[in-house]
């Protein structure tokens, strides 16, 4: 199974609304329904615990957050799923759940302590 970049996964899928950075600045930011939060403080807005099942459900789609309003925010599980499977792969859903996963750890990486 391919590695795949996380940092890399979220300059292409994450940052154009969240922001290069994870602050919540992204250029589409302003469109969306309520304040884009800070993705580096997850860790800290959980008691200093970083919630890897609760984001690994967002991205996936399993878990809906009302500030992306209706499901039409990016479900990265069903659009990683369906590009693997075009792509010809035996299992997509294991390479869809490996993409989920770097984006988690690169998500992991960036907290700050505040």
């Amino acid at each position: 199974m391919p590695e795949y970049d996380g940092a890399m996964l979220y300059k292409g899928y994450c940052a154009s609304c969240h922001g290069p950075t994870g602050k919540g600045d992204g250029p589409v930011a302003p469109t969306l329904i309520g304040k884009m939060q800070d993705l580096r403080t997850i860790q800290t807005r959980n008691g200093g615990v970083f919630p890897r099942e609760m984001i690994e459900n967002t991205i996936d789609g399993l878990g809906m957050r009302s500030v992306h309003g209706t499901r039409d925010m990016p479900v990265w599980g069903w659009a990683f799923y369906n590009a693997e499977y075009r792509m010809g792969e035996e299992d997509p859903g294991k390479f869809a759940a490996a993409r989920i996963s770097s984006l988690v750890d690169f998500l992991e990486n960036i907290q700050t302590v505040e």
